[in-house]
């Protein structure tokens, strides 16, 4: 885990693999959810479009990056 930086770390995938994650932008954080997640709502979401929104919010957004991993 990260102080500062949000999503950092290990994820575990849909086929019970482990995938390394670290998202230090927002641009990144944006391309992420598009091209990995098919989520890009979640770049525009108040309580994640921003490192700050997101560190902030880790426990509302892990839930969703495990799910959308899986």
């Amino acid at each position: 885990m990260h102080a500062t930086i949000y999503p950092y770390g290990p994820f575990q995938t849909g086929d019970g693999k482990t995938v390394m994650i670290a998202i230090q932008n927002e641009r990144e954080w944006g391309l992420f959810c598009e091209k990995v997640l098919g989520a890009p709502e979640l770049a525009l979401d108040p309580r994640f479009d921003s490192n700050a929104a997101r560190s902030g919010n880790r426990q509302q957004l892990e839930p969703i990056l495990q799910q959308r991993l899986a």
